[in-house]
């Protein structure tokens, strides 16, 4: 690659780049001021410090969504409560996290990033050393569990809004991939680790511990290398400063900002730097996205998948941990295999194509259709599938009698782990297009200093809302129509549930994601007119119908 020539920034801040062989125009938005204080005008070193160390904040939130996937069994025995009871203390902190995101949202615009994200650290930690401690008392392990949902709720909603807090347009695209894989790999890769070490004499709490450890790491890196990333930009003014170049490497300076000194960087780190007064117009734009046709929409095309996905692997104990298959919870943590890796891959090559490809267009079209098929035929399948492998057979034995036979021989955990994985990957394939479509539209995202998507935001409250509640029910489903023998329970329900969901996902789903691709200029001015949006936002630049064929990069 040839050196890169750089012209002066123009009055619409666009970065002029010529090459050997071409010269392009890389759009600076949104625009920097000429403030060193502004997020956008910090240095490289200062940006990925912040980003790693929220990151490593949001990938404990995502292992604690699924830390009890194979073990949850045991905590029932320990516990002696059911199933479903032990299950809902991963069900109910999702709620929870649902309404503190909301809150957090709105409380950023006000206080800004930096104080909330640290609470979420602490709340987070808070929740875990209770969890070690406590081993008789499902109560306040259940309000030790809503402690911890409270943290990662903040982290949650805050993790986008942060990048969009110091990257460019240009930028983001590498970081919301690296955000997506480390999600996926926490999320469905901390049960196999989970699993083996579940099996210890200490049993799930040796997990606890490990997660209370790196908790107590993470809340360091919180407070010591995240600065307040929320900053009131004013409108910039016109900058002749130069663009200069070293190799292939872009240096690129905003008005004249000082480079950040040590003293300078330490100075940043007080516990609230940036104050807003309060906008009841601005906290009410989640509220009021929650009825908006983008976040409606969006929801039915993702939640069947999304919510059975965390469901059925919250249950996968109480299908496999009793006879006849009596997995323990390593064998149960293995079975996330499958999902971690078609996740994984999917996830992966989406953001390779979004970061490395400058030509070719994908639309949102493929994933969503493909994520609805993939992961329908998976759900449909691992309920007909699993049902019939573990209903007991009727045999003839001597005499002319019958017996029920509960051996389950033929059942293959490979295949069970595979259609799985394709119910985990098709939901996620439909998150990551939702996420996009959502990320393109113009008045998706405010031009408040706080950097909140009011319908990301909103969506995001549903999914954990009925997610949640999928969690609580699905166990009580699966038993539906089983019938008990002795301290055994056919779990015909999984069949009927599975049906049930895929079929909504096929038809309500695809439904919901027709009108997405089909409707959006009608569905923009519908969203515009909920969320009570100006035809123009602050810098200037005119709403326009959501381009639901353009590329991924633009998101």
């Amino acid at each position: 690659m040839g050196a890169f020539e750089i012209g002066r920034r123009t009055k619409l801040n666009r970065l002029l780049i010529n090459t050997n062989k071409s010269r392009a125009v890389v759009e600076l938005a949104p625009k920097p001021s000429d403030d060193a204080r502004d997020p956008l005008n910090w240095p490289t070193w200062k940006k990925e410090l912040a980003f790693f160390s929220i990151l490593h904040s949001f990938a404990l939130a995502c292992v604690l969504k699924t830390i009890f996937v194979p073990s949850n069994s045991i905590v029932a025995v320990q516990f002696n409560v059911s199933y479903t009871a032990a299950t809902a203390l991963t069900g109910v902190p999702f709620v929870v996290a649902a309404f503190t995101g909301l809150g957090s949202t709105a409380l950023s615009e006000i206080i800004g990033k930096r104080m909330l994200l640290i609470l979420s650290g602490f709340l987070m930690l808070a929740g875990a050393m209770w969890n070690m401690h406590l081993s008789k008392s499902y109560a306040w392990f259940m309000v030790s569990r809503c402690v911890q949902g409270l943290g990662w709720g903040m982290v949650d909603s805050l993790m986008h809004a942060s990048i969009r807090d110091m990257y460019f347009v240009h930028e983001r695209g590498i970081r919301t991939g690296i955000m997506n894989i480390t999600s996926i790999l926490s999320t469905w890769g901390f049960p196999i680790l989970g699993g083996s070490l579940s099996q210890s004499q200490e049993g799930f709490k040796e997990v606890l511990m490990i997660v209370t450890i790196v908790q107590g790491a993470s809340i360091l890196l919180l407070i010591l290398l995240v600065p307040e990333t929320t900053f009131a930009r004013p409108q910039p003014a016109p900058s002749t400063s130069p663009r200069t170049s070293i190799g292939s490497t872009v240096v690129i300076t905003a008005g004249s900002p000082p480079t950040s000194a040590p003293l300078g960087f330490l100075s940043s780190l007080k516990p609230v730097t940036y104050r807003a007064s309060f906008s009841k117009s601005k906290a009410l734009l989640p509220l009021r996205a929650l009825a908006a046709p983008t976040t409606i929409l969006s929801f039915l095309t993702t939640i069947p998948l999304l919510a059975a996905s965390f469901a059925i692997t919250q249950s996968l104990s109480l299908l496999f941990a009793t006879r006849p298959t009596f997995l323990f919870p390593a064998r149960l943590g293995l079975l996330m295999t499958a999902p971690l890796l078609l996740s994984f891959l999917f996830t992966l090559s989406l953001t390779l194509v979004t970061v490395r490809s400058t030509k070719l267009s994908l639309s949102t079209r493929i994933p969503s259709i493909f994520g609805i098929i993939f992961g329908s035929a998976g759900l449909l399948s691992f309920g007909v599938y699993i049902s019939g492998e573990l209903t007991p057979r009727m045999i003839d034995i001597a005499g002319g009698s019958f017996d029920l036979d509960y051996s389950a021989e033929t059942i293959s955990l490979k295949i069970v782990s595979m259609l799985l994985g394709m119910t985990v990957a098709g939901g996620g394939l439909l998150l990551f297009s939702s996420a996009t479509n959502i990320a393109r539209q113009p008045s998706a995202t405010t031009t408040s200093p706080g950097n909140i998507s009011p319908i990301e935001t909103a969506l995001r409250v549903k999914q954990d809302l009925l997610t949640g509640m999928f969690i609580i029910a699905m166990p009580s489903w699966i038993q539906i129509g089983g019938m008990p023998t002795g301290t055994e329970i056919m779990m015909m329900g999984l069949r009927d549930t599975c049906v049930g969901v895929g079929i909504v996902q096929l038809v309500v789903g695809g439904l919901a994601a027709g009108l997405l691709f089909s409707k959006g200029i009608d569905l923009e001015r519908l969203d515009r007119r909920v969320l009570g949006a100006r035809a123009q936002t602050d810098e200037g630049i005119e709403i326009r119908a959501w381009d639901r064929k353009g590329s991924f990069s633009e998101a």
